[in-house]
């Protein structure tokens, strides 16, 4: 046998068979052999395997022989750290196939390698079945020095069963397991082998089988698919049973289309695909912006100078309306302009109801005229569009509010206050009736300027008291162009700023578009539910018959403004709801002289009108129908009689002739289309009769007779007898299928306007006997309350809505089918499940989620935090054990505290915090006052303490005392007076005076201790630092201060000078007081190109340019340096023409007691130099001498002088042009 390296592990060939069980099970069965050299007998897989065979020939996972269309193997795959390799193994057995016919050298070493080095390594076969029955599986391995366990299982049932092999140390073995598994179904058999001990780890997978022994057909229940395809493109699959009826999905709507409805879904006969109706928009859609901009006479003004009457031009509202137009953020805006001078607010609103002026532009009627806004609004929806109220603009005049007459009625804030509010209500209530949405609006209000600011302070508070308005201020241009005109506003520039800050501070987003759910019911009981935009009119879906019903009509549908329940109409097929009318007309001929009874005919009801208005007087004891008589249109009742063509009785009295024969209720028709509506209920089905008795003069009418369920109607009109008196008895036969109610509608179609309704009666015909047996549908709803329905053999009964719980969320109802017998229906529904959610605060997430989706009941898990180290967590906000709503928790902190502590030393607390502080974590202590002991100033603290984030202890410093240097203003900045007050015992004392503190780069000197006053020139400097050490008993003392020059002006750097030529150039500067540093360029002047630059720091005043590539006249020197006090760059630009550059300047000065060494930078083209000095503070001259042209140095006496009030004259003789030439510079620098 060919040797197989260590951790290998190698394939073997498997093979399945099924075993009829009546329930799930498995069985596992193995033979175990020593290996005997190669096996003389073929395994046929084919033979066993008539699922599915595989066999590894020299390959590693997967198989290199298979079966030809198999179904069964899943995969081979590692367990553990096992892992694959291509090798082979001395098989026990030679292996044949259908497939082919291999050599007996080939089929007898088949095999995969696998390396199982660890226990508990190990390798998964994973076969399928698709259908219930029996099954077996047969899988051949071989091993050397392993041992092995065996675990077969079933993925749906949770069985499983499992065999140990018998460990035999340094041999080889020959496994055969034999796997007998009953599914009641598809299902998956996973085969575990696994290393349980062993030295080795040599594994070899050779060849598996599965076969079948019985098998149970699934039952075949038909479906079909149908597929919705809605309007913005979206599918909805679903698979229905034969003969099920698929439930639509809610439709769509998009940009540029309206769903109305889908298409009639039939019962599923076969696989069907439904396309949502739609109607295209026009546009963007139908909504309308609706603004209102009105005022008193600033809204009104200015006044036409071409009219007669003085009319309005409107310029604000005109500028509100410009803008609003052109702004691109609202849909088609529409502006309501008007304008009312001179009137109080009160003619508004009073602050508890409205008033003309609101009845003449918002809502209602003034003059016989609609309100001007409530016109408009309608107008939109008759039109087809939907309005929406956005906005309120309101401009004033001088006629409210709080100031001085006569421009004002002294309108107290309150009651303005409370009558814009009123004036808000009552619009938010007018819009409501109208079934518009009432609170997307916001307003503006605008100041006045010429009755105090008591009004504008009103209308300041109004604004910032509500969150729907904001104040714009007119009382500035140009906006106000005249203060002593009360109309002196641009008012058109006005309206058009209101409506800019309108965007600036409420529009952020288009307002959001509701929706609204509308319902058809069709005949047959199927229903189509579609979400259309508020004011759109829904399209509903077409009606279909059913055998015994014919579809009539849908019930009139409305803009949507609620969600909706329609309901079509139909009639039955044989017979079904029906009505009648029959008139007996007659001309007045005196009263009748034969009795109406209307006890007889009016079994059910009957009522008459004796001489009053809409409520009869007599009517039936205990009758049961009437359910009113009311006005059609702008018809109005009133108390009258009319002689009646007929006499009445009655079984409740018996009135004399003359009462009987006048009864009448009076009731004015006067436009055409006013009239009166009967109103009669019936609570059975059934066949029924109304009679009404009425009379007229000059009037012609229509009678409508309509029942409310089943949309039946009958028309009939009267003849018109012009200038006469007419009777009429009306005769109306009616059929209904249940409770119903009946109409008759009685209206004008012609004439004058006298009309008197007198009597009716009601009458129960006959019962029609059901045509069809009929059977009790019982609903059970979520909540276990139930509905029962009555339904004729073969309709659909219709579920009531599905209702939820606490704990369940109702899905759906079962299929409904046609009835056929008595059946009950139980509610489908899901557990509720809520979202609780962790709010961390301040903490993050460690591990867990933030977001739990919990069933009702259960609880969720909190998830592990990281606190920040400023805090401890203390708890959760809420208890999340038993979840019954969605939940937010909140994770609650303290943070944490520290102890500070301060530490006086010889000092004590007078005051300020105390000695021992709680701080918490991130916050400062509070410093205590103290008391420094005797001879000691106290001079800070030796650690901070204004971030605590640990317990600490702070130590207080102390100095000696220092007594305070003299005013810190520099009054004379070349000679400044310096004074001090001595301290007990001084020595002597140090004096440094600098640039910046603690530097003595301008004077230091050793002073005497009787010396407590100087005298120093300061110029130059904006801020000088001095520092006075006093030497006193046995001790250095410190005390600093900062002498400020108020008229100090900085100067920027400039150049000074240049040495050397073109072959060595060097550049000189003053410093500038304020730079941050230099850029410094040196640029041909004829090409502007520049030759050299370099940057350098602010104590620099000279740079080496080094070799140059022409002569120096060609150049400019730029200085740059950056102001840091002004943020910025300055600029000081010199020619190097040589005639321009001759003089010799300063370059440095040494000092030895009253000897001071002076040198300077030498010219070219010299004859000789004269050096000069003098006081800078009184110009006296102090030393003087001449010296030759090639020396750059001198010695000079300057007894009595300080060195920072030393001026330097350098005088140079330019022998080539026979002149003297001088710079200057002051020692005042070190």
């Amino acid at each position: 046998m060919t040797k197989i390296p260590t951790h290998i592990f190698v394939y073997i060939i498997f093979s399945l068979q099924l075993f009829v069980c009546a329930n799930n099970s498995v069985n596992i069965s193995l033979t175990q052999k020593a290996f005997s050299g190669k096996g003389v007998t073929n395994v046929d897989l084919s033979a066993h395997g008539d699922l599915d065979w595989a066999a590894w020939d020299g390959g590693a996972s997967a198989p290199n022989q298979t079966m030809s269309s198999g179904g069964g193997f899943v995969s081979f795959s590692a367990i553990g750290s096992t892992s694959f390799a291509v090798g082979n193994f001395d098989s026990a057995n030679n292996y044949t196939w259908t497939n082919g016919a291999p050599t007996s050298i080939g089929s007898s070493t088949l095999s995969g390698s696998a390396s199982i080095a660890n226990t508990g390594d190990g390798v998964r076969l994973v076969v399928s079945v698709a259908n219930a029955g029996d099954y077996q599986l047969k899988f051949y391995a071989s091993t050397y020095d392993l041992n092995l366990d065996a675990t077969a299982s079933l993925s749906s049932a949770g069985i499983q069963d499992v065999v140990n092999g018998s460990y035999v140390a340094n041999a080889i073995q020959r496994y055969e397991y034999t796997i007998d598994f009953s599914t009641q179904g598809s299902d998956t058999l996973s085969l575990d082998l696994v290393k349980n001990g062993g030295g080795q780890a040599i594994f070899a997978h050779e060849a598996f089988s599965l076969k079948t022994l019985t098998t149970v057909p699934p039952p075949i229940q038909k479906t079909h698919e149908t597929i919705f395809i809605n309007v913005d493109g979206t599918e909805t699959v679903e698979t229905i049973h034969e003969g099920g009826i698929a439930v639509p999905p809610s439709g769509v709507s998009t940009a540029d289309k309206t769903f109305t409805g889908w298409p009639n879904v039939k019962p599923a006969s076969q696989d069907v695909t439904y396309t949502a109706l739609y109607t295209d928009k026009s546009g963007a859609g139908n909504y309308v912006d609706v603004f209102m901009a009105t005022g008193q006479s600033n809204a009104f003004w200015p006044v036409d100078p071409e009219s007669s009457g003085s009319e309005g031009l409107y310029y604000y509202g005109k500028g509100v309306e410009d803008v609003l137009a052109n702004s691109g953020l609202f849909s088609d805006p529409v502006v309501v302009i008007d304008g009312e001078p001179g009137e109080q607010i009160s003619n508004w609103h009073d602050g508890s109801s409205p008033q003309w002026i609101y009845k003449k532009q918002f809502f209602g009627t003034y003059d016989n005229t609609t309100a001007k806004l409530q016109a408009k609004l309608a107008q939109i929806i008759s039109e087809g569009g939907v309005p929406r109220f956005r906005g309120l603009f309101w401009f004033q005049g001088e006629s409210d509010g709080v100031g001085t007459p006569p421009y004002q009625n002294n309108t107290c804030e309150f009651n303005y206050a409370n009558r814009w509010r009123g004036l808000l209500n009552q619009v938010e209530a007018d819009l409501q009736d109208m079934g518009l949405v009432s609170d997307q609006y916001k307003f503006v209000m605008n100041t006045v300027g010429n009755s105090g600011e008591g009004i504008n302070t009103a209308l300041m508070n109004i604004s910032n008291g509500d969150s729907k308005g904001v104040l714009f201020d007119t009382q500035v241009a140009p906006y106000r162009t005249n203060f002593s005109d009360i109309h002196g506003y641009d008012h058109d520039a006005v309206g058009q700023a209101n409506v800019q800050l309108f965007i600036n501070t409420f529009i952020t987003s288009p307002p959001p578009i509701t929706t609204y759910s509308i319902k058809f019911i069709n005949v047959d009981g199927s229903q189509v539910s579609t979400t259309v935009n508020a004011g759109e009119v829904p399209v509903p879906p077409e009606g279909v018959d059913t055998d015994i019903r014919s579809f009539l009509s849908w019930p009139s549908i409305s803009n949507a403004y609620s969600d909706a329940t329609y309901t079509a109409l139909y009639i039955l097929k044989d017979g079904g709801s029906k009505i009648s009318i029959n008139l007996n007309q007659e001309g007045y001929i005196g009263p009748g002289l034969n009795d109406v009874n209307l006890t007889d005919h009016g079994n059910l009801d009957w009522a008459a009108w004796d001489g009053g208005a809409q409520v009869p007087n007599q009517s039936m004891l205990d009758g049961v129908g009437f359910g009113g008589i009311e006005a059609i249109a702008s018809a109005t009742f009133s108390s009258g009689a009319f002689e009646s063509e007929n006499n009445y009785v009655w079984s409740n009295g018996d009135p004399s002739e003359l009462d009987c024969s006048v009864l009448a209720g009076r009731a004015s028709f006067n436009a055409i289309g006013d009239g009166v509506r009967l109103t009669v209920n019936v609570s059975d089905e059934g066949n029924y009769q109304v009679k009404f008795y009425a009379s007229t003069y000059d009037l012609n009418l229509k009678a409508t007779a309509s029942l409310a369920s089943a949309g039946v109607t009958e028309e009939l009109s009267c003849n018109y007898v012009s200038s006469n008196l007419e009777r009429y008895e009306y005769t109306i036969d009616f059929r209904t299928e249940g409770a119903d109610t009946f109409f008759l509608d009685i209206s004008k179609i012609s004439g004058t306007d006298i009309f008197a309704h007198e009597a009716f009666s009601f009458k129960k015909v006959t019962l029609p006997t059901p045509a069809t047996s009929s059977y009790e549908i019982i609903f059970v709803n979520v909540d276990g309350s139930t509905s029962t329905q009555l339904v004729d053999e073969g309709w659909v009964a219709v579920p009531p809505a599905g209702v939820d719980t606490d704990d369940k969320i109702f899905r759906a109802w079962p299929e409904i089918l046609p009835a056929v017998e008595n059946v009950t229906y139980t509610a489908l529904y899901d557990y509720n499940q809520y979202t609780v959610t962790f709010d961390l605060g301040i903490a993050s997430l460690e591990s867990g989620e933030l977001v739990q989706t919990v069933t009702h009941g259960g609880s969720a898990q909190a998830p592990e935090i990281i606190v920040p180290i400023s805090h401890n967590f203390v708890d959760w906000s809420a208890d999340f054990l038993n979840i019954t709503g969605d939940l937010t928790v909140v994770a609650q902190f303290a943070i944490k505290n520290y102890n500070v502590s301060f530490d006086l030393g010889a000092g004590t607390r007078i005051g300020g915090g105390e000695l021992s502080q709680s701080i918490a974590y991130g916050s400062g202590a509070v410093e205590p006052s103290i008391n420094p002991p005797n001879g000691y100033a106290h001079t800070g603290w030796d650690l901070a303490f204004d971030n605590i984030t640990a317990d600490l202890t702070v130590t207080a410093l102390y100095e000696s005392k220092q007594l305070q240097l003299s005013s810190l203003t520099m009054t004379n900045p070349s000679s400044h007076t310096l004074t001090w007050t001595a301290l007990d015992n001084t020595a002597y004392y140090y004096l440094a005076v600098g640039t910046s503190e603690g530097m003595d780069d301008l004077y230091g000197m050793y002073l005497d201790s009787d010396v407590t006053t100087v005298d120093l020139n300061l110029s130059g400097y904006e801020n000088v630092y001095v520092r006075l050490w006093t030497y006193a008993n046995g001790e250095w003392h410190i005390e600093d201060s900062v002498i400020t020059d108020p008229n100090f002006a900085p100067a920027n750097a400039s150049f000074t000078s240049y040495t050397g030529d073109a072959s060595e150039l060097t550049i000189k500067w003053n410093r500038s007081t304020y730079d941050g540093w230099y850029y410094i360029q040196l640029v041909n002047k004829f090409t502007l190109e520049v030759e050299w630059s370099d940057y350098f720091a602010r104590t620099s005043a000279e740079a080496l340019v080094g070799a140059v590539s022409q002569p120096l006249d060609y150049y400019e020197v730029h200085i740059w340096s950056y102001d840091m006090n002004l943020g910025q760059w300055n600029q000081d630009i010199k020619d190097l023409a040589t005639s321009e550059n001759q003089a010799a300047t300063y370059s440095s000065h040494g000092l030895d007691g009253t000897s001071l060494t002076l040198n300077w930078n030498q010219s070219n083209y010299l004859g000789w130099y004269y050096i000069e000095l003098e006081r800078i503070s009184d110009g006296a001259f102090i030393d003087g001498s001449y010296f030759d042209w090639n020396v750059d140095s001198g010695v000079f006496d300057i007894t009595g002088t300080l060195v920072n009030d030393i001026r330097v004259r350098i005088w140079t003789y330019n022998a080539d042009l026979g002149e003297w030439n001088s710079s200057q510079s002051d020692l005042n620098t070190p």
